[in-house]
């Protein structure tokens, strides 16, 4: 339960994030750099290592897009709910949400991939192998490469388009003080938020549960959603916590907004938990070989123990860890508990990933230095995007009418 109450805001202007107060400067061209050279490590090496190339690259690339997406569900839930204790967190979501935008560019190479691909990294792209299997025929109208690449693009455009017109109307509202501008975005965003469900969905399905194009789970779209939620709430907690005890946040964000991010955080990854345990137990239970090839690979040869690692360290842990209301006013606890989720959802989507390799299922999993550049490439990238996305941006929705709301909002 919460309460509320009309206050006077601590501040005159709204604070503002300057560029280098969190986000590392070479973000971009470092990241770039790691991301080239495990593509030269891979073009020397060939074969097996230019996969393996490849599906970094996807697991990399779908780690740093969740958060975008995470953030964008954030900002169109919270305003269909009219929420009002989030305002005050609500400018960092919307600017992250327009990472989209720089990914579209992170996206080409796969593009580029399906294009002129030939099996690597997608199978379905191998008009030999559909040929030799039906069930790649009956899929064709679908698995198709002009189809795919249309896909691609309007989920960008969706998803830009979505973002940039939340962060205009946002930023129309701090110059104006316009309250209509609060309402339109709440009707609209009963559209955008089943637009991005199914997008998200079918994102999910054609980047990386097509990379086995013979398995399907009717249930992998809302994994993907859930990670995203994961992913973000980690995000928005580290955030939150760096700057709360700034000057200029102030009476802005205190541990009551702390709170409400740490029990997101906590709930959204107990969801996580339901849904890949729902996904696990209707496969099991069938026993149906189309669909357990899924699984198979990721309980055996040594994949099992990174199976293992993920229920005690994504769910059984961190649910113990995050349960007490202390742990998530606290936050040095809050920060410990969602750093640590932010890596064991790295570690997630390597796993949902990796075992895609075919060479991984004849042995134990191994760990290459390509895997190794790549997140930490596509972090940086992400990290870099971020750093040009906030800029000197205000940080906080001045004009929105629900700000002194949110501002005086505590829980009971």
């Amino acid at each position: 339960m919460a309460a509320t109450a009309s206050v006077a805001l601590p501040i005159e202007t709204p604070p503002r994030m300057t560029r280098a107060a969190w986000l590392p400067k070479l973000g971009l061209p470092a990241g770039a750099a790691l991301v080239a050279v495990a593509a030269i490590i891979a073009a020397a090496s060939g074969g097996e290592m230019w996969d393996r190339f490849w599906h970094a690259y996807i697991f990399s690339f779908m780690f740093v897009l969740a958060f975008a997406i995470g953030a964008l569900f954030f900002v169109a839930i919270q305003h269909l709910v009219r929420a009002g204790w989030s305002v005050v967190v609500r400018r960092f979501a919307e600017l992250l949400a327009t990472m989209v935008l720089p990914l579209f560019v992170l996206w080409l190479p796969i593009a580029a991939a399906v294009l002129f691909g030939d099996g690597t990294p997608y199978p379905w792209t191998d008009a030999e192998l559909v040929s030799s299997l039906e069930v790649l025929q009956h899929k064709e109208p679908f698995l198709n490469k002009p189809f795919f690449l249309l896909r691609g693009l309007f989920y960008f455009a969706f998803w830009g388009g979505a973002s940039l017109w939340y962060l205009k109307t946002s930023k129309k509202q701090d110059e104006t003080g316009d309250r209509e501008l609060t309402i339109t975005m709440e009707k609209r965003s009963a559209v955008v938020i089943p637009l991005l469900a199914l997008t998200a969905t079918f994102a999910a399905i054609d980047w990386m549960m097509t990379l086995a194009p013979t398995w399907y789970s009717t249930i992998y779209g809302v994994y993907f959603f859930a990670a995203s939620q994961v992913a973000f709430f980690a995000a928005a907690s580290v955030w939150a916590v760096c700057i709360h005890k700034k000057k200029q946040w102030k009476g802005i964000i205190t541990k009551e907004h702390l709170h409400d991010l740490g029990k997101l955080l906590f709930g959204f990854n107990c969801f996580w938990a339901y849904i890949a345990f729902s996904q696990y137990l209707l496969i099991w239970y069938a026993n149906i070989p189309e669909e357990t090839e899924f699984f198979q690979p990721r309980y055996h040869h040594g994949w099992q123990w990174v199976s293992v690692l993920l229920i005690a360290g994504h769910f059984a842990i961190p649910f113990l860890g995050l349960m007490s209301r202390h742990v998530k006013r606290n936050p040095m606890g809050l920060l410990f508990w969602a750093v640590w989720l932010l890596v064991f959802t790295a570690i997630d989507f390597y796993w949902l990933v990796m075992p895609f390799l075919s060479h991984e299922h004849e042995g134990i999993p191994t760990f290459s230095a390509i895997d190794v550049l790549m997140l930490g490439g596509f972090l940086l990238l992400g990290l870099g995007i971020a750093r040009l996305r906030i800029g000197d941006e205000p940080m906080l929705a001045y004009g929105d009418p629900r700000l002194p709301e949110s501002v005086a909002f505590h829980n009971i």
